[in-house]
């Protein structure tokens, strides 16, 4: 490694060592030399002309080297970090004794230029009085480039906001900025910089977290989301406590690096380098937490056993992304397919799971599964209350019809970007989704008096039919999910009858020419040659020996369905007739399920070309693949349409307009039976169906406003309770450490900032058409189930400050009694509709 271009390598160097003629091995050890000699070294390096020494330690011991230094040097240098920043909050700057000066290029936004920067007397390490001058080194011995700290800090925030953007981008961006040109090394000096500056930054934050109390593992777990998780004194119970959904995404693969075999036919040995550093912080769960989930495992488990039972899943034959054992082949080449995560209702992150060489299989879920709901179970046991909570735990999964037999790239940077995203992105946009999905709620019991004239219009006179409707729908489906034994008999009789009926057809043409070549010229033709009578004898042995087998088969038939060879069918009988309709039946299920499949890949592709972040090529890719899907969709809806004519009666012909509007696969379902009509059925109308859809929304309405109350109720009251806990917390720690004040200020300002809007939105609810002044109560702040390990303030005053919130508000309560009456007249229809039974 030449050491003669820029001291500001990314990686240490020995400097006071010779060089060696031979590479060293993996186990080899140094006498460390001191900061003090490698900086003579440098010096003096500086004086000597085309001075090279060559480093034989690979890229592993180089960074195995600089992460232990770095261990060393993290206390002083986060404390220099967390004091410059309540200095630069101050508009101060560190003002210690100046020991020497180091000449150093400096690089910022806008230029670098050469600076003298100051090691001061109280520091022991030079790291140290660059950080205190808002200077971020990028090596732990001696640096000659260093990059100001709000360069990072700017880097940071944009690299959160837009994770495609990589340290080159933005080092490319920075020297056209600057007027220079771009040098590779000092990408891989910001890397460095850019890796203290993570590490500073979640080591202030562990910090505060200490002086907060919530240093326990699963503390972010369990009160990431307030208005899921923080709880209020007398509120409610709800039938589902808490929402959340559970999905894997496989666009982070990495192929696992080997070393090239002799014959090419085997692997070979594993060339990853061990990274020892943990990352991922308690967004990630361990993989071997996740292996214990795996269904061969789970005879480890003592208090477990077999029940026995398992039911069949319709879903696992038609979707191959149901089948565990193609996935894993599929995703074997991978050392890394992506992660798995789970999400509340509002999107805030629960927990991670990295996929390893598999694809998404069922011990992933499984695993966050337990995770979560273990933590929730050790944290009301902790908190004295019954393990097992009030109301369920609602999970939403894309194959949970698959899981319920079974249930009875860096992590690091993953983990950095989901603590942004939940603190600035999820968490500013909380109050927006309260509010949208209030508005949403209101207007669909708006509308009930139209969908209460509808339902008389459709012929339906109350909620009890329509679960009536719904039962009759759920035994209709059941009773279609396989296919009667004799019906396969009887179609497979009827093709073995057809195959017969044509080989005698061709037996007796062939048997017809054999003959007359044998006994002269027929019908005024030429006599056949031998070659022609040849072949004509092969094709008449040919046909004989399949006729044999066919009268096998139908001779096996026949004892399976209990005929005799005098009830043998004929062409054009009864019977006949019937399994022809059945074979025509065969085909339409056939048409039927290609053009399902093309709609739904469809469906996919369309929703997939909307997603944020799409790249170009993957957009071209999906545009030609959906041309050419279209031109296939084309082709099999005719086919489907030429099949369902051939039905009796004929069954329902579809358009284009139809199959392009068709979002639900229970579309396809009623289209799949064809035994019998179902359009002869009430609920089968489109009309009568959209009127049960109408008054489902009405319901599942009702119940979002109760779930929406509790939630603003939490989330006031964690604004409230949250703000004064920081600043109560803060000023006590500032009398013996007024930095990590400053920190605790900083953090309780991530999701402080967002407060006033929280505020502002939350109160607009009020005012939307529809809305009961009745409920307003829920409007402001409660008391919490307090979990952090200090008192806030006093119970009373706050219980005071509620009061006369509520005092205030009375006010804006009296002048909505129009619409308090409007809002009554809305639920005396909705219970109508309902008919106490909903």
């Amino acid at each position: 490694m030449d050491l003669g271009e820029d001291a500001g390598d990314s990686s240490g160097s020995d400097a006071d060592e010779e060089p060696s003629s031979q590479p060293r091995s993996e186990n080899w050890q140094d006498e460390e030399p001191t900061e003090d000699e490698v900086l003579l070294y440098f010096q003096a390096k500086g004086s000597v002309q085309d001075f090279e020494l060559k480093d034989y330690r690979t890229r592993h011991q180089k960074t195995v080297i600089d992460q232990e230094r770095w261990d060393s040097q993290m206390t002083d240098l986060l404390e220099a970090y967390m004091e410059f920043g309540f200095r630069r909050s101050r508009g101060e700057s560190y003002s210690g004794e100046v020991k020497e000066k180091h000449i150093i290029t400096v690089w910022s936004v806008f230029d670098h230029k050469v600076y003298e920067v100051p090691v001061f007397v109280s520091d022991t390490i030079h790291n140290t009085s660059y950080i205190r001058s808002g200077l971020l080194p990028c090596n732990p011995l001696v640096n000659t480039t260093v990059f100001s700290l709000e360069t990072l800090e700017l880097y940071h925030h944009i690299f959160m906001r837009c994770p495609r953007l990589g340290v080159q981008t933005f080092i490319r961006a920075l020297s056209d900025l600057q007027g220079v040109r771009f040098k590779a090394n000092l990408a891989v000096q910001f890397s460095s910089a850019y890796d203290l500056y993570v590490r500073l930054v979640e080591g202030a934050r562990a910090l505060v977290l200490q002086a907060l109390d919530r240093t326990s593992s699963n503390h972010r777990m369990l009160n990431t989301c307030p208005s899921c998780q923080y709880e209020v004194k007398g509120e409610s119970p709800l039938a589902i406590r808490m929402m959340v959904a559970f999905d894997g995404n496989n666009s982070l693969k990495r192929f696992q690096r080997r070393e090239a075999s002799e014959d090419g036919r085997v692997l070979g040995a594993v060339t990853e380098r061990l990274d020892t550093r943990v990352g991922g912080g308690d967004y990630f769960l361990q993989t071997a937490q996740v292996d214990l989930w795996d269904e061969p495992n789970w005879g480890k488990w003592l208090d477990w056993a077999p029940s026995g039972k398992e039911t069949k899943n319709p879903c696992a034959d038609r979707w191959s992304n149901m089948n565990e054992s193609k996935t894993a082949r599929s995703f074997a080449c991978f050392e890394v397919n992506g992660i798995f995560a789970g999400f509340c209702r509002h999107s805030f992150v629960l927990v991670f799971a990295d996929m390893v060489r598999t694809g998404e299989q069922s011990k992933y879920i499984l695993a966050l599964l337990h995770h979560f709901m273990s933590a929730c179970r050790e944290d009301r046991r902790r908190r004295g209350l019954p393990e097992t909570p009030v109301g369920s735990l609602g999970v939403g999964y894309d194959i949970a019809c698959g899981m319920v037999d079974k249930i009875a790239r860096s992590p690091l940077a993953i983990a950095s970007y989901s603590y942004h995203r939940d603190n600035f992105e999820t968490y500013a946009n909380l109050s927006k989704f309260i509010y949208s999905n209030y508005r949403q709620a209101l207007s669909i019991l708006n509308r009930s008096r139209d969908t209460a004239a509808t339902m008389k219009e459709v012929g339906i006179e109350d909620a009890e039919s329509i679960f009536q409707f719904l039962e009759e729908e759920r035994l209709y489906l059941e009773s279609r999910r396989h296919t009667p034994e004799h019906e396969t008999l009887t179609s497979s009789y009827y093709l073995a009858l057809v195959k017969l009926s044509n080989c005698q057809e061709r037996l007796g043409r062939a048997r017809w020419t054999f003959r007359g070549g044998l006994g002269g010229s027929t019908g005024g033709s030429a006599k056949p040659s031998d070659g022609d009578l040849f072949l004509t004898e092969r094709e008449m042995s040919n046909e004989q020996e399949m006729e044999a087998k066919l009268l096998l088969d139908v001779q096996s038939l026949e004892e399976r369905l209990g005929l005799r060879r005098d009830q043998r069918w004929v062409k054009g009988s009864k019977d006949w007739k019937n399994a022809e309709t059945l074979v025509y039946m065969s085909k339409y299920q056939k048409a039927l399920d290609r053009l399902e499949g093309l709609i739904i890949a469809r469906i996919f592709e369309l929703s997939r070309m909307n997603v944020s972040g799409t790249g170009y090529k993957m957009r071209q890719h999906i545009g030609h693949a959906m041309q050419k899907r279209s031109t296939a969709i084309i082709s099999a809806l005719e086919s489907y349409n030429e099949a369902a004519a051939k039905l009796k009666p004929p069954h329902k012909l579809l358009s284009w307009e139809d199959v392009l509007n068709y979002t639900y696969l229970s579309e396809f379902d009623f289209l799949r039976d064809t035994r019998s009509d179902v359009r002869d059925c009430i609920w089968a109308r489109p009309a009568v169906r959209e009127a049960m859809s109408e008054v489902f929304k009405l319901l599942r309405a009702g119940e979002e406003v109760d779930r929406l109350h509790l939630e603003i109720k939490r989330l006031l009251t964690y604004i409230k309770e949250e703000e004064e806990y920081i600043s109560s917390v803060a000023r006590r720690v500032e009398q013996y450490d007024a930095p990590l004040a400053h920190q605790i200020l900083q953090y309780g300002h991530e999701r402080g900032r967002f407060n006033g809007v929280h505020r502002k939105r939350l109160q607009a609810i009020r005012k939307l058409k529809g809305f009961k002044p009745v409920d307003s109560h829920f409007f402001h702040p409660g008391i919490g189930v307090r979990r952090q390990g200090f008192d806030l303030v006093d119970s009373q005053k706050t219980q005071g400050g509620s009061e006369g919130g509520n005092e205030t508000d009375s006010e804006d309560d009296n002048e909505d009694e129009e619409e308090e009456a409007q809002a009554n007249d809305v639920v005396e229809i909705v219970l109508a509709v309902a008919n106490d039974n909903l």
